[in-house]
Protein backbone atom coordinates (compact mmCIF):
# COMPACT_ATOMS: atom_id res chain seq x y z
CA UNK A 1 0.00 0.00 0.00
CA UNK A 2 1.37 3.39 -1.05
CA UNK A 3 1.10 6.34 1.23
CA UNK A 4 0.30 9.77 -0.20
CA UNK A 5 3.05 12.34 0.06
CA UNK A 6 2.61 16.09 0.48
CA UNK A 7 4.33 17.71 -2.49
CA UNK A 8 5.43 20.81 -0.57
CA UNK A 9 6.91 19.18 2.50
CA UNK A 10 7.69 15.74 1.04
CA UNK A 11 6.29 14.17 4.17
CA UNK A 12 3.51 11.61 4.34
CA UNK A 13 0.03 13.07 4.46
CA UNK A 14 -1.53 12.53 7.88
CA UNK A 15 -4.64 10.42 7.93
CA UNK A 16 -7.78 12.13 9.13
CA UNK A 17 -10.58 10.40 10.92
CA UNK A 18 -13.98 10.24 9.26
CA UNK A 19 -16.65 12.68 10.40
CA UNK A 20 -18.73 11.03 13.06
CA UNK A 21 -22.40 11.75 13.37
CA UNK A 22 -23.46 13.98 16.26
CA UNK A 23 -20.06 15.59 16.94
CA UNK A 24 -21.06 19.00 15.50
CA UNK A 25 -18.47 18.86 12.72
CA UNK A 26 -19.76 19.99 9.32
CA UNK A 27 -18.50 20.05 5.78
CA UNK A 28 -16.91 23.26 4.54
CA UNK A 29 -19.14 23.39 1.46
CA UNK A 30 -22.62 24.78 2.00
CA UNK A 31 -24.73 24.26 -1.14
CA UNK A 32 -27.69 26.30 0.17
CA UNK A 33 -25.81 29.25 1.64
CA UNK A 34 -24.20 32.33 0.11
CA UNK A 35 -21.90 31.68 -2.82
CA UNK A 36 -18.58 33.22 -3.74
CA UNK A 37 -20.39 35.52 -6.18
CA UNK A 38 -22.60 36.78 -3.33
CA UNK A 39 -19.49 37.52 -1.28
CA UNK A 40 -17.87 39.40 -4.18
CA UNK A 41 -21.05 41.41 -4.76
CA UNK A 42 -21.23 42.36 -1.08
CA UNK A 43 -17.58 43.41 -1.10
CA UNK A 44 -18.10 45.52 -4.24
CA UNK A 45 -21.16 47.18 -2.70
CA UNK A 46 -19.25 48.01 0.48
CA UNK A 47 -16.28 49.32 -1.52
CA UNK A 48 -18.55 51.49 -3.69
CA UNK A 49 -20.18 52.95 -0.58
CA UNK A 50 -16.77 53.63 0.97
CA UNK A 51 -15.45 55.35 -2.17
CA UNK A 52 -18.65 57.41 -2.55
CA UNK A 53 -18.33 58.67 1.04
CA UNK A 54 -14.69 59.60 0.38
CA UNK A 55 -15.46 61.40 -2.89
CA UNK A 56 -18.33 63.29 -1.28
CA UNK A 57 -16.06 64.35 1.62
CA UNK A 58 -13.34 65.54 -0.77
CA UNK A 59 -15.85 67.59 -2.77
CA UNK A 60 -17.30 69.14 0.40
CA UNK A 61 -13.80 70.14 1.55
CA UNK A 62 -13.48 72.10 -1.68
CA UNK A 63 -16.83 73.78 -1.05
CA UNK A 64 -18.95 71.76 -3.48
CA UNK A 65 -21.77 69.39 -2.57
CA UNK A 66 -22.17 66.95 -5.50
CA UNK A 67 -25.64 65.81 -6.50
CA UNK A 68 -26.27 62.06 -6.98
CA UNK A 69 -25.80 62.13 -10.76
CA UNK A 70 -22.47 63.92 -10.43
CA UNK A 71 -21.32 61.52 -7.71
CA UNK A 72 -22.30 58.50 -9.84
CA UNK A 73 -20.31 59.91 -12.76
CA UNK A 74 -17.29 60.39 -10.50
CA UNK A 75 -17.57 56.76 -9.32
CA UNK A 76 -17.88 55.45 -12.88
CA UNK A 77 -14.78 57.38 -13.97
CA UNK A 78 -12.65 56.67 -10.89
CA UNK A 79 -13.43 52.96 -10.45
CA UNK A 80 -14.20 49.82 -12.41
CA UNK A 81 -17.15 48.90 -10.18
CA UNK A 82 -20.23 47.44 -11.87
CA UNK A 83 -23.28 49.61 -12.48
CA UNK A 84 -25.46 47.86 -9.89
CA UNK A 85 -22.88 48.45 -7.12
CA UNK A 86 -22.75 52.15 -8.02
CA UNK A 87 -26.56 52.32 -8.07
CA UNK A 88 -26.75 50.80 -4.58
CA UNK A 89 -24.07 53.17 -3.25
CA UNK A 90 -25.54 56.33 -4.80
CA UNK A 91 -29.26 55.96 -5.49
CA UNK A 92 -30.93 58.59 -7.62
CA UNK A 93 -33.26 60.59 -5.45
CA UNK A 94 -36.11 62.71 -6.73
CA UNK A 95 -35.06 66.36 -6.94
CA UNK A 96 -38.46 67.65 -5.83
CA UNK A 97 -41.03 66.57 -3.32
CA UNK A 98 -43.70 64.14 -4.34
CA UNK A 99 -47.38 64.76 -4.63
CA UNK A 100 -49.19 62.51 -2.20
CA UNK A 101 -47.25 62.96 1.02
CA UNK A 102 -48.50 59.54 2.17
CA UNK A 103 -45.85 57.35 3.79
CA UNK A 104 -47.25 54.00 2.67
CA UNK A 105 -46.41 51.68 -0.22
CA UNK A 106 -49.56 52.89 -1.96
CA UNK A 107 -48.46 56.50 -1.55
CA UNK A 108 -45.03 55.68 -2.98
CA UNK A 109 -46.69 53.97 -5.93
CA UNK A 110 -48.85 57.04 -6.51
CA UNK A 111 -45.78 59.27 -6.32
CA UNK A 112 -43.90 57.28 -8.94
CA UNK A 113 -46.97 57.01 -11.18
CA UNK A 114 -47.80 60.72 -10.98
CA UNK A 115 -44.85 62.65 -9.54
CA UNK A 116 -46.42 66.15 -9.63
CA UNK A 117 -48.27 67.88 -6.84
CA UNK A 118 -51.69 69.29 -7.68
CA UNK A 119 -50.26 72.82 -7.76
CA UNK A 120 -47.53 71.80 -10.21
CA UNK A 121 -50.04 69.99 -12.42
CA UNK A 122 -52.33 73.05 -12.52
CA UNK A 123 -49.39 75.34 -13.29
CA UNK A 124 -48.32 73.13 -16.18
CA UNK A 125 -51.85 72.92 -17.56
CA UNK A 126 -52.34 76.71 -17.49
CA UNK A 127 -49.01 77.51 -19.14
CA UNK A 128 -49.47 75.08 -22.04
CA UNK A 129 -51.49 76.36 -24.97
CA UNK A 130 -54.62 74.43 -25.73
CA UNK A 131 -54.24 71.80 -28.38
CA UNK A 132 -56.62 71.71 -31.30
CA UNK A 133 -57.82 68.44 -32.68
CA UNK A 134 -56.20 67.63 -36.01
CA UNK A 135 -58.43 68.11 -39.01
CA UNK A 136 -59.88 64.86 -40.29
CA UNK A 137 -59.45 63.96 -43.89
CA UNK A 138 -61.88 61.74 -45.62
CA UNK A 139 -60.42 58.36 -46.36
CA UNK A 140 -59.83 57.66 -50.03
CA UNK A 141 -61.76 55.01 -51.94
CA UNK A 142 -60.83 51.48 -51.01
CA UNK A 143 -60.78 49.09 -53.94
CA UNK A 144 -63.00 46.07 -53.55
CA UNK A 145 -60.91 43.11 -54.63
CA UNK A 146 -63.69 40.58 -54.33
CA UNK A 147 -66.02 42.43 -56.67
CA UNK A 148 -66.38 41.07 -60.18
CA UNK A 149 -65.81 43.43 -63.01
CA UNK A 150 -68.58 43.99 -65.48
CA UNK A 151 -67.60 42.77 -68.88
Amino acid sequence: MRRLVDTRTVKPVPTRPALAQGTGATWAANPHGPTRADLNTAQQDARAQQIAVGLRAQAREKGHDPDPIELRTMLEVATNLPEDAITKAVPLQPSRRTGSGIATPEGELADTGFPFTIDEALAVSTTRPTEHAPSRRKPGPIPDRNRRRNL
